[in-house]
């Protein structure tokens, strides 16, 4: 038998720790996988054909062959010794466990480097061009040209785990004997990936180019996706349930029949394939309530010309006026056209993506045939059995996130195949981006555009999708930086997208079409310029479409403005509308302002009348409560649940939650914000009977054309913190005075643009407008070395590669993420919400908070802590387990430490967390 069958490449499997997985038989296990996603899946060929240039032919065996060769590196030395008993009994030699800091990606990396280079050991010369799947062009085209071209390619399949590997000589003790004599090892994984070609069939991908510079560019290209599609392979062909350890020696012909085998299981298993996208067969089909009277929009949206190839569509129009289901009436036109078969739907907060999950859920039966996956990022109260995907139920491995028996043997990995499938599948807001009908924050999607680890996964899975962003103006200038970029990325691969907005000024939805034209590589498109509201545009095929189009029946309206001058006016106002059985929501810019008015008023109107609202509550707790502002305030509720109720919130109502509200008062805030938040005061005409008129009602500083310097100081310095361009907010008071009214649709435009198209400032805020301006250009900058660089190809080339929780796709305070627990009155300690679903009650019991409120525990309890660490499915830096006891008031309360800055020093501060499900949480300074 060959003496490739001396390495073994799995082991340690769960109750088995003896059992061991050859590592020829592993790697077909994962080009098996290959072979049959590609064989569901043949639009995968056509991708990869169209991003490459290469035949569907060629890679239909290219392909399967190179994610053979992905583990290389595992062949080496330094990766066999870390399980010295079994290189014994493989090989009869007997060495010590060894430890090295190169993980196996990057030796084979290194590996093929060595075999592509000009220095290459004389008993593996013309190794290189043996091993290619390669049919030499004519003319002067040699060994060098070949690896410029195929670099990146390489990179993608060997670097699978996650992060392109690194470049760099290989250490003279992995791979180790090339002093005189080559290497076993070298010649063994060179014998493996020589039959492995002979096996399955390299294919002829270059059979002849005269430009070697246009094929190495477009290879670079393919090679994102190459990488995405290795490292879904690499999981699958993880998985122990489905490809079972084997040690016993057969020819690799019949191992690869039993591969391919396990391989149609393991794909029906993953769930990846299980269904399809139905046709579009009209708005009556999809949508029934709407069927006799569709908005003008949702009328556009059926009717527009698809166009050819991937295309960006842009609608803007009110909140309320059917947005979501024009755009999910254009992504069933695409898919029914075979340009897509997904959709990923991401939102701007976590309260906006669990309102869109009740909205699209209903329609997973009309938008796919058979067993669709479905996924709802974050809400962790309604992941029902058809809400997960079935690959990341527990892992490839059937193991719980933790590892649990996943392989755990490597060479300097942070996680091996099985273990990263175990935590990254299994965390849902990942694993959305793969199913066919995905619902989450928009962050999950803008980590696909950065140098972030998995980010070619992303890609992978959302190159397929139709990119539907909701709430495209929340983005502020780091986001929309990035999401210029992942427009760009995505219609690269091939993918359409879909932008809503109530609010986009013009030159956002320039720089936006730009870059979707950038990724389709179209030069000289026209740039758009129509000013008309409601607007749907339509960029692709090298033109841009603007058609303008009439507000909804009911939609346009005038709504008068008010202004309060101080909090206890506004409070005043909140109370008399209760008292008089009106329903008001009052949004203030800051938790700590939500928190003062909430105690204010619940003097004044009590417990059972008011509500508190915001951000910093444990998952489980703000999920339960956005649901009751929902059903208390929402299109089903009654007037006898609405009736002298109130609402102190923060910004997450004022986007994609269909609630309504008699009176509105709002602290000053950006124009589109304003215009977002009038779009929750009387939202439904059905209710307008015995209302009285609807007027916006503002609390800021009285208005000034030449304002103070302290214009924003005393009640209103918190806002001046959340908003620290005190230009934007002065525009927008000077907007309000002077319209004294918000008439919508017709005006919404003309008051966006002359807020943001304008850099007029009073002298007085000039300074502080100045530095806001500076910080949202750094942003920008920061953003910029921050994305992938598309025509670089998979490869590190000096840039700098993150964790996940290392790279953020919003920019501000850094923060933390905080794990309640408690302590019982039996003594025993528990998460939260430890009433839940067992597998969720860490993220049920979390809640993230700036680091500089809580950076890290207190000192004490710290065999509680680390047991309670030990449940939990990560502990990280940014994270902290508080341990809270009960109060005599109910309330629950523990300690931590903050990082503060004093004196230009930061510096250790003990705080008190105090937190309850009706207040949520506090910090407050410790003695």
């Amino acid at each position: 038998m060959d003496d490739y069958f001396d390495y073994w490449g799995k082991a340690h499997v769960e109750g088995n720790p003896e059992a061991y997985h050859l590592l020829a038989y592993h790697s077909l296990d994962v080009a098996a996988v290959g072979a049959e996603l590609l064989h569901r899946a043949p639009v995968l060929l056509d991708r990869a054909a169209m991003l490459s240039g290469f035949s569907r032919d060629s890679l239909a065996k290219a392909l399967p062959y190179h994610l053979a060769l992905h583990d290389l590196g595992k062949f080496s030395e330094a990766f066999q010794d870390k399980r010295a008993d079994l290189v014994t009994l493989l090989q009869g030699a007997s060495r010590l466990p060894r430890s090295c800091a190169v993980g196996h990606d990057t030796l084979g990396y290194m590996l093929w480097r060595q075999w592509s280079g000009r220095k290459t050991v004389p008993e593996e010369s013309g190794l290189f061009l043996e091993l290619l799947p390669v049919t030499l062009p004519s003319g002067p085209v040699g060994r060098v040209d070949l690896d410029y071209v195929m670099q990146s390619w390489m990179a993608a399949v060997l670097g699978h785990h996650g992060k392109p590997p690194a470049d760099g000589h290989l250490p003279a003790a992995f791979f180790a004997g090339q002093a005189g004599s080559l290497a076993r090892s070298r010649l063994d994984a060179a014998s493996f990936a020589e039959a492995a070609k002979t096996l399955i069939g390299a294919g002829d991908l270059i059979a002849g180019s005269d430009d070697i510079d246009a094929l190495s560019a477009r290879v670079r290209r393919t090679s994102w996706w190459l990488a995405g599609f290795a490292i879904l392979c690499d999981w699958i062909g993880s998985s122990t349930e489905h490809f079972k350890y084997e040690s016993s020696r057969m020819r690799l012909e019949d191992y690869w029949r039993v591969a391919r085998a396990a391989a149609v299981n393991a794909v029906n298993g993953s769930g990846l394939t299980g269904s399809r996208a139905r046709p579009f067969l009209g708005v009556d089909q999809l949508f029934p309530h709407i069927a006799s009277a569709p908005s003008p929009l949702q009328v556009a949206a059926a009717e527009v010309a698809l166009g050819s190839g991937p295309r960006l569509f842009v609608l803007e129009d009110l909140t309320g006026s059917g947005k979501t289901e024009a755009a999910l009436i254009l992504a069933q036109r695409l898919m029914g056209a075979g340009r897509a078969d997904g959709i990923y739907f991401a939102l701007p907060t976590m309260a906006t993506a669990n309102a869109m999950h009740a909205r699209v859920r209903p329609l997973l039966g009309k938008l796919f045939d058979g067993a669709p996956n479905y996924l709802l990022t974050h809400s962790g109260l309604r992941l029902e059995e058809q809400d997960r995907i079935a690959i990341g139920r527990n892992g490839p491995g059937g193991t719980e996130p933790r590892g649990g028996g996943a392989e755990t043997y490597g060479c300097g990995e942070q996680e091996t195949a099985g273990a990263a499938a175990s935590g990254w599948l299994a965390d849902g807001r990942k694993k959305a981006l793969l199913a066919e009908l995905g619902v989450g924050t928009i962050d999950q999607a803008l980590l696909a555009a950065l140098q972030s680890k998995h980010a070619a996964l992303r890609l992978f899975g959302l190159h397929r999708h139709v990119l539907i962003v909701d709430e495209v103006h929340a983005c502020d200038a780091y986001m929309l930086r990035i999401l210029r970029k992942l427009l760009e990325l995505h219609a690269a691969f091939g993918g359409s997208a879909i932008l809503l907005s109530a609010t986009l000024p013009l030159e956002q939805r320039r720089q936006l079409t730009a870059a979707f034209s950038a990724g389709l590589g179209e030069k000289g498109m026209a740039t758009p310029d129509a000013k008309a509201y409601p607007l749907l545009t339509a960029a692709g095929s090298g033109a841009v479409v603007e058609i303008p189009v009439e507000p909804r029946h009911g939609i346009p309206r005038t709504i008068p403005i008010s202004w309060h001058a101080t909090v206890e006016a506004a409070a005043a106002r909140v109370v008399a509308a209760s008292r008089s059985g009106q329903c008001a929501c009052w949004i203030r810019n800051s938790v700590k302002d939500a928190l003062e008015a909430y105690q204010q008023l619940v003097g004044e109107l009590g417990k059972d009348q008011v509500t508190l609202f915001h951000a910093r509550f444990a998952l489980g707790d703000r999920l339960y409560l956005e649901q009751q502002v929902v059903d208390r305030f929402g299109a089903e509720s009654d007037g006898a649940r609405r009736g002298g109720h109130v609402v102190i919130a923060t910004q997450v109502v004022e986007q994609s939650l269909d609630i309504d509200f008699d009176v509105m008062v709002t602290d000053l805030c950006p124009i589109d914000l304003i215009i977002q938040r009038a779009g929750r005061l009387q939202r439904h005409p059905s209710r307008d009977q015995g209302r009285s008129p609807a007027i916006l009602e503002v609390l800021a500083p009285l208005w000034s054309e030449a304002p103070p310097p302290g214009w924003l100081g005393g009640p209103f310095r918190r806002t001046a913190l959340v908003y620290d361009d005190p230009g934007v907010l002065w525009r927008t008071a000077r907007v309000l005075h002077l319209n004294a009214k918000l008439v919508l649709p017709a005006e919404a435009r003309q008051m966006v643009e002359d807020v943001y198209a304008s850099d007029d400032v009073p002298d007085s805020l000039a300074r502080r407008a100045n530095a806001a301006l500076g910080a949202t250009m750094a942003q920008a900058s920061v953003a910029q070395n921050a994305v992938l660089k598309l025509d670089q190809g998979y490869l590190r080339e000096g840039n700098d590669w993150s964790d996940e929780q290392r790279t953020p796709t919003r920019l501000g305070e850094p923060s933390t993420t905080v794990r309640l627990a408690r302590m019982g009155a039996d003594g025993v300690a528990s998460a939260w919400r430890s009433d839940l679903e067992k597998r969720l009650h860490w993220a049920l019991s979390q809640v993230s908070v700036a680091r500089r409120l809580v950076a890290r525990a207190a000192p004490g309890d710290t065999s509680i802590r680390e047991a309670l660490e030990a449940t939990q499915p990560f502990v990280g830096d940014d994270t902290v387990t508080v341990l809270l006891r009960e109060g005599t008031d109910g309330r629950w309360r523990g300690s931590a430490i903050a990082e503060r800055l004093q004196g230009g020093v930061t510096r250790d501060v003990s705080v008190t967390i105090t937190y309850s499900p009706e207040l949520g949480l506090e910090v407050e300074q410790g003695a």
